[in-house]
């Protein structure tokens, strides 16, 4: 399970977590070494927590986005290396570049 990665990435401490779920610290620390299992409420509000999908804490994708997420979302999540303290305004200028990138080598192609 990605859950300690993920976790020390985004700066959250065990004790943090463990409140958020309503378990004690040392279990967050079983799940991360793989001693212990969350149940499946428990990893899909681990999921929710983090704004990943539970296929992605397993360690069955390297997308971080859920699955709710449209593509461009994916791809802008992905740019972002997943760091929650992107705007939608940073994201609206990604995607203000890309479509300037894709008029200017149609330009290119076309004259």
């Amino acid at each position: 399970m990605k859950l300690k990665d993920i976790r020390e990435k985004r700066r959250i401490t065990q004790t943090e977590l463990a409140d958020y779920l309503g378990v004690k610290r040392n279990t967050i620390s079983r799940y991360e070494t793989g001693d212990r299992e969350p149940n499946n409420e428990t990893l899909v509000r681990i999921a929710e927590y983090f704004d990943v999908s539970v296929d992605y804490l397993l360690g069955k994708t390297d997308i971080t986005a859920p699955p709710s997420a449209n593509i461009d979302d994916i791809l802008l999540h992905a740019l972002f290396d997943g760091d929650k303290e992107v705007t939608e305004e940073m994201m609206d200028e990604v995607k203000n570049f890309a479509q300037y990138v894709k008029e200017r080598e149609k330009k290119k192609k076309y004259g």
